[in-house]
Order: C-alpha cells, then structure tokens, then sequence
C-alpha cells in the first residue's frame, strides 16, 4: 500500500502587513547546526518538549527577521541506535524536492536551453497525438493530465521506461482544462532536465542549486552521507530504513521518484535553500523568481505519511518556521498548528478542500475493481484485525518489494485508519477494467485520492492501493 501527502499549500490570508526585509545572510548569524533557544523560542520549546513526551520526533528551526528563536531536535532519530535528533540530523523532504526541480527548470529557461511554451515533443521521444500539446509549463502546475503515479517510488525503472510508460497512460483530462497533483508530471520534468543539461539530475542539482547555496547536506547520494545522520521513519512501532537503505540507481533515485520525492536535507540547508530563493536572485533571475510568489505566506510540505518535512514562510511578519518529523503518529503539522497559534499572524485561506465536507456518499462500481476496492475501504474502516489480515492475505498480490510479515501489515493498515479516520467515497474514475481511481474525503474533511489496481488475471488480486491527501 503506497500512501503519500502533498500539502503545498500557498493559499493564506494576511491578516497584517509589516515592513519586512531579510537576506539569506541573515539566517546564517548561528553556525549551522547549532542548539539554540532565545527567550522569544521558549514558549516553542514548552510546546515541542510537551509533543515530545506524547511520542512527537523530529527537528524545528523557529526564526523571525533573521533572529533565530529556536533550533533543536526532540526525540530519537533512530530508536534501534538511540541516536537523538539534532539541529544537524538529515532528514526525507518529500515533495519539498519538486522546489529543486522547478528551480531547475526555470533556471534552463532563464539560460535560453527551453521555453515554458515548449511542448515536451521537443524533448521527449515518442509522444502520443494526446500528448504532443502538453508544454513544460502545464507539468510544472500539475495541468498536464497525468495520474499522481505510473508505478511504486523504488520500482527499478530507466527514465526510458518511465517515459514509456506514462506516454502511454491515458490522461486524467484534456492538457490545460484542469489540475491534478502528479509525482509523474515531475518525473517527465527531471528527464527533460537531464536531457537538456546532458547531466544526471542529481548531479544537476549539486552544480546548480545546492552549490550556490552551499548546501552540503542535501541529495541524496552525491553528499555522502554518514548513515548515522540519517532520521528513520516509525509507524506503529515499526522503524523503516531511510532513503539511502531503499532500493535506487546509481545515480539517484529510480525514476518513478526521482524530480518528486526522494531526496534527503536538513532543516539549515532548506531554510538557506528557500532564503536565497525568495529573497535574492542567486538561482533564478527576477522574472523567474516571481514564479513562486516569493511576496506571499506560503506553506510547502510532503509526506509519505511517516516522515513530514514542512516549510512555513510569512514574508511580512518575518516568520521562518521549518519541521521535521519521523514517527508517523505525531507528525510535524500538528505541532505546526500549535506553533501558528503562538508566533504567526496570518491565518489559512478559508477556502475548504475541493472535497466537499458534506459531499453525499457513492456506491463504487459493479465491477471486478470496483468490488476489490469497496472491500478493501470496508476492511479498513471496520478495524477488525483478523477480517483485515485475512483481506491483505487472500485478496493483496505479493509485493517484491515489502517483505513485512502480515502481522506488521495489519498494524500498519489500522495505524493509519486512526490518523485518517473514516474514509467516505464521493466521487469515481474507471481508468481502465483493471484501474480504479476513487476520490474520497477524511474523517478531517481533507481530499483523498485512492487508485486501486488489480490484476488482468486471475485470481484478480489488488497488485497495490496508491493514496495521495491533499492536493
């Protein structure tokens, strides 16, 4: 079961405006890395320490027109070591890389090597007529129509194949007539990087992006790093490996995650990271740069819903907060929220999910899919764990590629009933006779998207349940 969270979410209100200004220069006044605690930080410290005795883990960098209020690690990083976790502890950001990946395309346009106009034709072989009108810049806003995936994050896969295979995945909607968040989308986009720079992404980014910035700690292989810097995720008393013990090429991340996910940082590299990149014009050029509203309050944030990594900026107030967590649990955004109520002053847009709270429940298809998906949304809200063991057991194809035992599986599967609470389906897409896409709301009213798929054959089991929360 591949479950994962996009919560890039740019939308917030200002409440006030202040004068406000900060250089890159600024953040760097401690050396990196350092424990600190100003008498501003100690009302988060009170409420991090208090998360921490209820299982929260993790990192948290707390600063306000440049004066850092508070950095420091709570909990373990890695319970089977009883490493804690420090203000230098390397950390999974999630979606946070798709940030590296837009720079890098923004910065090949700022260079002239290609326009956002550009269809992918240009780069990519072999594209479809229902693809040819696709351009870089409906990939880079999630408006090119691809599916959120086209195979499991650590499948070992060349870019050719990836290519492949999302040519020749039907699209979602037509090209620019809507939006849909796709890892795929970012995936095409790290090709067409490579392509045009004639380098390997990750190789691309440690000469373009991280460099600059001096960003030693952040990639994925090419920094190196010692493994005992490494947070690792728990989930129901489960502690998973970190990125570097997950499957992945040798130079970089197979290519279902590699330019969405994947990569590796800590919380000073991505607080530099986001520092140069709203506030000079290092990476990209002005024009470039005002691509990601860098004038606005922004939350950036990604999951694979155990491990969170969060950036909050409020350009006008001053505020910098950056998070991480590892136990699936406690995760960074309840803390954020905590952390809002005390230092910002701004609030989020009160424009509701797309989801409609109050969306009337559907009954899913009369088909072979849709009677596997309906019964396995029944398993996991039931709760009961020997029904649930004997669901995963009899109706769940085996997965190379996760050699839990069933009993691990079924803790796993109720741990997460828990945070999400019921699940109600509001809406349905047949993609194929073996693909159902099912959009759903959360016991918290959030937009879910499951895609349930199954075999062609018999014994016509589900070969894997995709979930993305949020938008």
């Amino acid at each position: 079961m591949n479950i994962s969270m996009a919560l890039r979410c740019p939308a917030l209100v200002l409440l006030c405006a202040l004068p406000y200004a900060e250089s890159a220069a600024q953040s760097r006044r401690v050396p990196l890395g350092t424990v600190v605690m100003a008498p501003a930080g100690r009302v988060a410290d009170s409420i991090l320490t208090a998360a921490t005795k209820q299982g929260f883990a993790g990192v948290v960098l707390v600063r306000r027109n440049g004066e850092v209020l508070l950095r420091r690690g709570y909990g373990l990083a890695n319970r089977a070591a009883s490493t804690k976790f420090t203000p230098g502890t390397v950390v999974q950001i999630g979606s946070n890389t798709k940030d590296f990946t837009k720079v890098a395309v923004l910065q090949l346009r700022d260079a002239g090597k290609l326009r956002l106009v550009d269809t992918i034709g240009r780069f990519l072989p072999n594209v479809p007529a229902d693809k040819r009108g696709i351009s870089v810049q409906q990939l880079l806003y999630h408006r090119a129509g691809f599916p959120i995936g086209v195979g499991p994050d650590f499948e070992p896969i060349s870019r050719g194949e990836l290519i492949a295979r999302a040519m020749a995945t039907p699209l979602k909607f037509a090209p620019g007539s809507a939006e849909q968040y796709s890892n795929t989308g970012y995936s095409l986009l790290a090709a067409i990087i490579e392509i045009v720079a004639q380098q390997p992404y990750d190789a691309y980014l440690q000469e373009h992006v991280f460099t600059p910035v001096g960003m030693a700690k952040t990639g994925l292989l090419l920094p190196h790093f010692s493994p005992a810097d490494l947070a690792h995720g728990l989930e129901a008393g489960t502690e998973f490996p970190t990125m570097l013990e997950r499957p992945h090429a040798s130079d970089g991340s197979h290519w279902n995650l590699r330019g969405n996910g994947g990569l590796l940082s800590t919380v000073d590299d991505m607080a530099a990271f986001y520092d140069t990149l709203f506030t000079t014009e290092r990476l990209l050029s002005h024009e470039m740069r005002a691509e990601f509203f860098p004038d606005e309050p922004v939350v950036l944030a990604g999951s694979d819903m155990v491990n969170f990594f969060l950036y909050n900026r409020e350009p006008q107030s001053g505020l910098v907060m950056v998070m991480a967590s590892n136990v699936a649990e406690h995760p960074a955004p309840k803390v954020h929220r905590a952390l809002l109520a005390q230092y910002s002053t701004v609030r989020m847009a009160d424009s509701g999910p797309r989801t409609a709270p109050d969306a009337p429940a559907i009954a899913l298809p009369d088909t072979p899919v849709g009677k596997l998906a309906a019964q396995w949304l029944h398993e996991m809200m039931a709760g009961d764990v020997v029904s649930l063991g004997q669901f995963l057991s009899e109706k769940m194809a085996p997965n190379a590629q996760d050699n839990r035992s069933l009993e691990d599986r079924v803790k796993l599967a109720l741990s997460r009933r828990v945070r999400l609470g019921t699940l109600v389906p509001v809406a349905f897409v047949a993609k194929s006779a073996t693909v159902l896409e099912v959009r759903c709301r959360t016991g918290e009213g959030d937009p879910a998207t499951l895609t349930f798929e199954m075999e062609a054959a018999a014994p016509f089991r589900l070969l894997g349940v995709r979930m993305i929360v949020g938008e």
